[in-house]
This record gives structure tokens, sequence and C-alpha cells, in this order.
């Protein structure tokens, strides 16, 4: 009687087909794993290593699945490896060769074959509909990064940062979307206290800037360069008086407008000193 592991096809379907080991399917015949390995090499059928028996569902090792993968689908051996559980690319790259899966070359590799990866999609995607490179990767469920370097590599050229701001400012939905983020009332960066934009009263004329310059002889009182711009201290446009008042250039004055109460604090005690110098000249 011819015993079952002495049938090739039967022996294949167990160790390749169905990923069993040498001494699973021993034991279902009630012989020893070295009959089972004896056969394996006598029948031409490839074995795995040690590595490639500990790792993953042991699906590489079919041919169809493997050629399906690599050809079809045009996975790179990491990604098979990482999809089959494999601790390595070596192990795909190795039952590859066992199966004589021809590998491709490094050029091949690079060109990329994704139905947009050519220029007139892509300009069509880009330039025609106006998406942007995100938009295009959402659509395809690609990555934006992967766009740009197909953009470059069949010279699509790409809008400047000012186009990108006015094609986005034509869509009705992102302009709604700007308005219900934008901050309000307490919330927004220019808000001081809610009070009334109210004018200078008529004393805060050319007459009395002059005299707040002259006394500061003309220099900014946080950078010392010229300066002309008068600044009033606590921020209030009705106490327009000299000891209220300073000289700062336009580059300072615009940064007092923000962080108020740190200016407040420092310009006071710059004023001080001015008017004690001024007084005792």
């Amino acid at each position: 009687m011819i015993a079952a592991y002495q049938d090739a096809v039967w022996l294949k379907e167990k160790y390749i087909g169905q990923h069993l080991t040498t001494q699973e399917i021993a034991e279902s015949l009630g012989c020893n794993s070295g009959t089972i390995w004896y056969w394996l090499k006598k029948h031409g059928i490839p074995t795995r290593s040690k590595a490639e028996a500990n790792c993953g569902s042991g699906i590489y090792t079919n041919r169809e699945w493997l050629e399906e993968q690599y050809c079809i689908k045009r996975l790179s051996a990491r990604k098979i490896a990482k999809l089959a559980g494999c601790a390595s690319k070596t192990t795909i790259l190795r039952w590859m060769k066992r199966f004589e899966i021809p590998r491709r070359t490094m050029a091949e590799a690079k060109k990329p074959t994704h139905e947009i990866a050519n220029a007139e999609s892509l300009r069509a995607l880009y330039w025609d509909e106006k998406l942007s490179a995100k938009q295009i990767a959402l659509r395809y469920d690609l990555d934006s990064t992967c766009i740009l370097s197909w953009m470059k590599m069949f010279d699509v050229p790409r809008r400047t940062p000012g186009d990108g701001v006015l094609l986005r400012y034509e869509d009705e939905t992102y302009r709604r979307e700007r308005l219900i983020k934008a901050p309000r009332g307490t919330d927004h960066y220019n808000w001081h206290g809610g009070f009334d934009y109210k004018g200078y009263p008529t004393i805060f004329g050319e007459n009395f800037k002059e005299g707040v310059r002259q006394r500061d002889g003309y220099t900014c009182a946080v950078c010392r360069f010229a300066g002309k711009d008068v600044h009033h201290i606590n921020y209030i446009k009705e106490d327009t008086v000299p000891e209220n008042c300073i000289t700062l250039c336009r580059q300072c004055h615009g940064k007092t407008h923000y962080n108020r109460i740190y200016w407040q604090i420092a310009l006071n005690n710059l004023i001080i000193k001015r008017i004690v110098a001024y007084r005792g000249a």
C-alpha cells in the first residue's frame, strides 16, 4: 500500500496549500517528521526556512496569490511581506525566485501606475476642476505628497500661494466656514473693553504733539531711534496732557496696541525719566 506522503500532489497541498508543518503532517499519518521531510525533498517541493516557518500565515507560498500581489496589484516585496505578516521582504523575494516570478527593474518600480498618474489627468483635476492636491488625494485615497511628486514628475505647474487663497475664497462653503470660525466679540484680538471708537480731542493738535516731541528730543522712548508718533500711555484719548503722552517711532507705536498692560507699565516708567530729565535741563 502506498503511503499518502508518497503522492507528490497530496503532500504539496498539505505543505504548501494548507501551510501545515512536517510535524503536523507526520502526526496525521502516524509517522516521523523526518519521513515527511525526506519525501518533500524527493518530490522537489520547496521547503520553508526556520524563519519562514515562524512568521505569518504562509499565504506567500501560494504562487497565484503572490503573482496577484506583485504583478497585478504591483505591491512591493516590503508591502507584501507586511500584508502576509512576514518579518522581512527577503522571504517574499525568496519565494518569488522559487516560483520564477520576474522582478521589476528599478526604473519600473519607480514608475507610477495609478489611473491619475499622468499629465492629462493631473492637469484636469488640478487646473480644470480647481482641486487642491489634498482634495485630489482624498478623492482617490492617496497621500497629498504623492500627488505633488507626480505633478513634479509630469511637469504640471502648481498655483502660487496667492492664487490658492483667491481660489479658496471663490468657494462659498469655505467663506462661510471662515466666517463661523472667525473670533468675535471678547474673543477677537482687537477687543479692548467694548468701548466705541472716539476721535481725539481738539487739544491733541500739531502744536501739542510738537511740544511732546521737543521734550523727548524727537527720539523713540523704546528703541531710541528717531520718532514722531505721539502715543497716549493709558490709551485714554481724552486724557491729553503732556504727562500721559510720549514720543514713539512708527514701528514701536504699532507694538503698543497689543499687550496693553505691559506697555502701560513700561511707558509710565519711561515718561517719568523723560519728564525729570527735561525739567532738570
